[in-house]
């Protein structure tokens, strides 16, 4: 019976704590390893342009503020609930209600100091996921209108992004000064017409006027000033508006083809789709996203391909994903060779003694 008891004594029990620890480590570094390696797997795409279509978009949210026993709010509420149930079933906005006489709601979370002085009412929150800030958009009191809420899922210009988008490199979106001047104009078109000879099918332009009633959303997700200067962005991917943009005097033909150029970056474990902007808040079905042209700048370096391996193949593993993925290879024969030496490892004890 002691010969059993001592067979049941953990093989750890008796071991240093520093050989413990040493053990943790090298499993750490193999998981920590694999995980990288996982990462670069994600990275499957040519250039940073394709990866956007295959990372999540930023959730915004459509935010009703109103104490808890406010009957107006919550007739308002309901009626917004009906409208998302029906037509904003692939609107990157969710609907959420927020009890305002809460003494727990953190306002941080919301982009605002404290509650609204006025309630019930309605604000559209936007979300950088990258950096977890959250920043108002828009606002209505006490909510949105159902032909607001048509011009808050839909316009003519998300549905030229919608398009441009997946057929193209990308979008410039223009939105000219209060004061039309031509230069950034003829700059925008120079940058698409270099595009289209050089990447083709190049880049589509949007023009949208900054008192366009039916672009309200977008005008007041990129924070335009009514009497401001030219402003120019890129958007790319599902629909995501990189940062930062252009304005005035910055609307140059080496800006915006810079901002261009990240799009054509080779390996997306580098460059991350999600941290070059934000998503604009707009319809974007399923389905959408397996439409996009798959685009390669050309003089693309490609390494020799390893044999057993065609070229294509070879050129659809980045430098980046093989390093990782042997350096998780390495790391997890460590650490397997480590736990295999700790386990039988001199014996100690009782267990010695029975020897």
């Amino acid at each position: 019976m002691e010969e059993h008891a001592s067979q049941l004594v953990c093989p750890y029990a008796n071991r240093p704590r520093g050989d413990l620890a040493m053990a943790v480590q090298f499993v750490l570094v193999a998981v920590l390893a694999t995980v990288a390696a996982s990462s670069a797997l994600a990275c499957t795409d040519d250039n940073v342009r394709g990866a956007a279509f295959n990372v999540p978009r930023d959730v915004h949210r459509l935010c009703l503020f109103a104490r808890e026993n406010d009957a107006l709010g919550r007739e308002h509420f309901a009626r917004l609930a009906r409208w998302f149930d029906t037509e904003g079933k692939d609107f990157n906005v969710q609907l959420e209600w927020v009890v305002a006489d809460d003494p727990n709601t953190n306002w941080a979370d919301y982009g605002l100091p404290s509650a609204p002085p006025t309630m019930p009412v309605t604000a559209l929150i936007g979300c950088d996921t990258a950096s977890g800030r959250a920043f108002i958009i828009d606002h209505w009191d006490p909510a949105p209108t159902d032909a607001e809420l048509s011009v808050l899922a839909h316009s003519p210009a998300r549905e030229a992004i919608h398009r441009g988008v997946l057929d193209c490199w990308a979008v410039l979106l223009h939105v000219p000064g209060a004061e039309d001047h031509a230069r950034p104009r003829e700059v925008l078109d120079v940058v698409a017409a270099k595009w289209s000879s050089e990447y083709p099918p190049g880049v589509s332009i949007v023009r949208i006027a900054r008192d366009d009633p039916r672009e309200r959303l977008l005008l007041s997700f990129i924070g335009l000033d009514p009497a401001g200067a030219d402003w120019a962005g890129v958007v790319f991917g599902n629909g995501r508006m990189m940062a930062p943009p252009l304005i005035g005097p910055e609307i140059t033909e080496a800006g915006v083809s810079a901002l261009l150029d990240a799009l054509r970056t080779a390996c997306t474990c580098l460059q991350s789709p999600e941290r070059l902007g934000v998503d604009i808040p707009m319809i974007w079905k399923p389905d959408w996203s397996a439409q996009a042209a798959s685009l390669l700048a050309p003089n693309t370096e490609v390494s020799e391909a390893p044999a057993g391996m065609d070229a294509e193949a070879s050129a659809d593993v980045p430098l980046t994903q093989v390093a990782l993925l042997t350096l998780a290879a390495v790391a997890a024969t460590i650490a397997l060779v480590s736990l295999t030496l700790y386990v039988r490892g001199p014996k100690t004890g009782r267990n010695q003694e029975d020897r």
